[in-house]
């Protein structure tokens, strides 16, 4: 089974179509948790016995979406 990041880069690369069922991502046959943690790493965590923070398949969807958005609307648009 591949992980949900991967999955999700795939259908971008692929310009696939993936679906949202409440409150999971549906790519094809598999299923994940929106709030699933991806294995990318939020910036600056894990630093000075900070623990480790990773962002969610949704986080990483919704920059996929909008990642051609100037920096002030992407944030309006969170």
């Amino acid at each position: 089974m591949a992980d949900a990041l991967s999955l999700l880069r795939q259908f971008i690369i692929e310009n696939k179509e993936y679906t949202t069922e409440n409150d999971r991502f549906v790519f094809n046959d598999l299923a994940y948790m929106k709030d699933v943690k991806t294995n990318y790493l939020v910036y600056g965590t894990g630093k000075d016995n900070t623990p480790k923070d990773y962002y969610t398949l949704e986080s990483i969807a919704f920059l996929s979406k909008y990642v051609d958005l100037q920096h002030a609307n992407y944030v309006k648009k969170a």
